[in-house]
């Protein structure tokens, strides 16, 4: 599971450290294309692979058709992750008659699922969910809202509309929580740019009244629809041709995880985290081809491109959220790691790694003694140093997102 907690310890009294702490949770959208009956016949295992090279925590789909879609995708795609998973109930849609639903699968360690239900709309219902967050030394417990969507496909006027009616009921439900709630609005949303009226509605630039203002966490306003300057964010098709879901080559951005305003502060209690905001498989090379062409090579490997394509007509988005909790009280410290991940502590120019090396690549970031995020990237296992020589001179903290690692320290001297 790719879960962080990070430690500064500041004073011991009677054996209960007082720390600063900081958690990070990742979260996956996935329009699934007709599960389980789309073609090949072993996508739970495609699925399996995607799902362990990304660990979420909260996994979001639409395009689900039956329960025991969901039930296959839980014992099967899930079986080889760390941690325990769970998914939320499924609920057939009430609107439009539908075949095709939502569904969140969410790990039991990290969120508690204590209420779901469903917006009627005049397509597709839109599902929400109401989760806690656990253990996270927060006085009151931390919620998160959760709406799952899937809005009317097609160009034209009419179906422009009924995306808008989807958006409507959305924002009039949002009337009945908190104006302060930590909202996700995540889906196959279909829209074509910016200045559609449904994507206006959802995120409050229509006419400025809705109860909560959700964003889009890369900011990319625009037309994106067959627009080779958004290439490196369109999520849809990941086939040029197809007998089952859109053909046409990546051309359309349709895929979102939306958050509510508050969750773009870094001090909020939990937030989205910069630049982890990703179209998972596409390095940017791709318009009008292929996700799988040997063309469209970078980052996202062509074994992994391959089973995205085989997968979904769809590619997932993915983006981390950061709990901050002023200071946790905990019995005993962490776990001292299995082995040191830094060759070095005095440091010039680069601290050199010793990175564990069961996974391709790791996100780590380096954190000052304040606790303050100073550095986050994405680097491969078997990458030997890491450059921080911009960083001011003093003590600093090196971290992986891999629970059975504590931080390391480290002193940058000039």
């Amino acid at each position: 599971m790719k879960f962080r907690l990070v430690f500064f310890i500041l004073v011991s009294i009677g054996g209960v450290h007082h720390v600063f702490g900081q958690a990070t949770l990742r979260t996956m959208f996935y329009n699934v294309l007709n599960y389980p009956s789309a073609p090949p016949s072993n996508r739970e295992d495609l699925l399996a692979e995607i799902l362990e090279d990304i660990n979420p925590d909260l996994f979001m789909i639409c395009e689900l058709e039956t329960e025991a879609g969901g039930d296959e995708i839980l014992s099967e795609s899930f079986a080889n992750l760390p941690g325990t998973y769970d998914r939320s109930e499924f609920v057939p849609n009430a609107s439009g008659g539908a075949e095709i639903h939502q569904m969140i699968f969410y790990n039991t360690q990290r969120f508690d699922l204590i209420a779901q239900g469903e917006i009627v709309s005049v397509t597709r219902d839109i599902n929400y969910f109401r989760l806690n967050v656990l253990d996270q030394g927060f006085p009151t417990p931390v919620s998160l809202y959760v709406f799952v969507a899937h809005l009317k496909a097609g160009q034209g006027d009419y179906n422009e509309n009924r995306r808008f009616i989807m958006a409507d009921a959305f924002t009039d439900f949002l009337e009945t929580i908190p104006d302060d709630s930590n909202v996700i609005f995540t889906g196959d949303l279909n829209v074509y740019s910016s200045q559609e009226f449904a994507y206006l509605e959802i995120t409050n630039t229509l006419n400025g009244t809705n109860n909560i203002t959700m964003r889009d966490p890369i900011g990319q306003a625009g037309g994106w629809h067959t627009n080779f300057n958004y290439r490196a964010i369109h999520t849809q098709s990941t086939r040029t041709s197809s007998s089952t879901g859109a053909g046409g080559g990546l051309d359309d951005r349709f895929d979102f995880i939306l958050v509510s305003q508050n969750m773009m502060d870094p001090n909020h209690e939990i937030s989205y985290v910069e630049d982890t905001y990703e179209t998972y498989g596409n390095n940017g090379n791709c318009y009008n081809d292929n996700i799988g062409d040997v063309d469209c090579s970078g980052f996202y490997g062509q074994d992994l491109r391959q089973t995205l394509e085989d997968m979904s007509d769809h590619l997932p988005v993915i983006m981390n959220l950061e709990l901050n909790s002023d200071l946790l009280l905990v019995e005993t410290p962490q776990e001292k790691p299995r082995k040191p991940l830094l060759k070095n502590s005095l440091v010039r120019q680069n601290v050199y790694l010793n990175l564990p090396p069961d996974q391709a690549e790791l996100h780590v970031a380096i954190f000052d003694s304040f606790g303050k995020k100073v550095l986050a990237t994405r680097i491969p296992t078997d990458q030997e140093s890491l450059e921080v020589a911009t960083l001011s001179p003093g003590v600093y903290f090196f971290t992986i997102e891999d629970a059975r690692y504590s931080p390391e320290k480290f002193v940058i001297y000039h």
